[in-house]
């Protein structure tokens, strides 16, 4: 990775889009996970006090980018002299953050203003101006006549620029094969294309279309040099990595990440989380407060349910799910009052997380459906959403396997939802309370319901 790792402490001030924006590393940003698309680019950019966050801990990656914060930016990347002056445009003051920045971009011929002597600098950029602008700035040359966007005509004016920083793996189309350049450039987009043009180790190839992305399930995966065990591995790609997918060859994919590119078997890769951000995931934590649920071997169910459900929300929100949980502290909580959290939050699907008791030892996962209606729909999803967790805890964690069953349980029964309870062992049984009590252990199982919920997406 070099200089491309994220940064891991806080970069100083700067004044970049006025008095409420402060330098934060990306790492630092709530809203760019680790496999967010343009999370490297954002680190470099901001590494190098290119582009900045805000004093709210947020990045704000889906915000427009305007003609003011454009010429900032550009400026610092080029090192323009960004001194506040005078400039020839009546709406641009001396005093304005940018107008430094704005001159100087003028005096290159970089950027222009309208025929009315205004510059406008709060107008959003859209991507097919965007192009034009980065197409001056760094003196782009096309590699290539031949463009195959289907919405950007030979005729139109940003053809060339488009094409300039489409062949030069600056800027990429959508996956349905269009430019959109008409669509307001945003902050996220704006940070890929600027550090693809400052650095070609962020470029991408363009004579090779994206046809989806999707996020590595398992650590250590081989990316080898063709679809299939017997070809050699180029190196590996680890737990949460989004990779960029060109075909599908049998049940191989050929992807690449950050210019490692390869074959991977497509049972370790799944479609982003990223995608189902409009989506919410409530986790349940059993017990807790004056109910501690299951005792044995020195531990207690409540502890064990709310250290895995935190784990669990970590990588959920790492993968860009939005995720609620039905208690954060050792707080009791009614049965009732989980049910309406996961309600009033709107949540599509609920995971309950418990430590079991009584003589016995291994995994078991529950959904209701014997009381109800065997055919609505979110029973069978449920079913399906239990087995798959099953199936990865078992596999992952080696536990006896207890197998998947219907249960009448409260919080799974009156939230007609997508629902499971997950016991994760035997708080009573020596062998199974040794792997509850340990941290790693845990973080495996976290991981399990993880993998679980992404091959349940991957289904559906």
């Amino acid at each position: 990775m070099g200089f491309k790792k994220s940064l891991t402490g806080l970069i100083a001030v700067i004044m970049l889009f006025g008095q409420n924006i402060e330098n934060v590393g990306a790492t630092g940003f709530s809203d760019v996970s680790n496999t967010y698309r343009a999370k490297e680019e954002i680190d470099y950019l901001v590494s190098r006090g290119i582009v900045s966050g805000y004093k709210d801990g947020t990045f704000r990656p889906s915000q427009g980018v305007n003609r003011a914060e454009t010429a900032v930016m550009i400026g610092k990347a080029l090192g323009l002299n960004g001194s506040k002056r005078s400039t020839g445009f009546s709406d641009v003051s001396g005093l304005s953050f940018a107008s430094g920045y704005i001159q100087s971009a003028v005096e290159k011929g970089i950027i222009t203003g309208y025929g009315d002597g205004t510059y406008r600098p709060g107008k959003i950029v859209t991507r097919s101006e965007m192009a034009i602008l980065l197409a001056r700035a760094f003196k782009l040359t096309s590699t290539s006549s031949s463009l195959h966007f289907s919405d950007v005509y030979p005729s139109s004016a940003a053809y060339s620029s488009i094409n300039k920083v489409a062949t030069s793996g600056i800027a990429t189309g959508y996956l349905d094969g269009t430019f959109r350049p008409v669509t307001a450039t945003n902050r996220a987009d704006f940070s890929a294309f600027l550090a693809r043009s400052l650095n070609t180790e962020f470029r991408v190839d363009h004579n090779k279309r994206v046809i989806a992305e999707e996020i590595v399930n398992v650590n250590g995966l081989n990316v080898r040099t063709g679809p299939g065990t017997s070809y050699a591995s180029k190196g590996k790609v680890n737990l949460g990595y989004r990779v960029s997918v060109y075909k599908y060859t049998g049940t191989w994919a050929l992807i690449n990440y950050k210019g490692l590119e390869g074959y991977v078997h497509q049972d370790y890769i799944n479609p982003p989380m990223a995608d189902l951000s409009k989506k919410i995931i409530v986790i349940d934590a059993g017990h807790g407060g004056t109910d501690s649920g299951a005792v044995g071997n020195g531990l207690l169910e409540k502890n064990i349910n709310l250290d895995t459900t935190l784990r669990l929300e970590k990588h959920l929100k790492a993968a860009g799910v939005n995720v609620v949980t039905t208690r954060k502290t050792d707080v009791f909580i009614e049965l009732q009052n989980r049910v309406k959290i996961a309600k009033d939050n709107k949540g599509e699907m609920f995971i309950s997380i418990h430590v079991n008791s009584g003589g016995g030892h291994g995994t078991e996962t529950y959904y209701y459906g014997s009381a109800g209606a065997p055919g609505t729909s979110h029973i069978q999803k449920s079913k399906k959403l239990s087995e798959l967790i099953q199936k990865r805890m078992v596999s992952m964690l080696g536990t006896t396997n207890r197998g998947v069953k219907e249960g009448n349980f409260h919080v799974l029964r009156e939230n007609g939802m997508t629902s499971t309870l997950v016991e994760l062992g035997f708080i009573d049984n020596s062998s199974d309370a040794k792997k509850l009590g340990s941290a790693a252990w845990r973080e495996k199982a976290s991981q399990a319901i993880y993998l679980g919920i992404l091959d349940f997406y991957k289904l559906s």
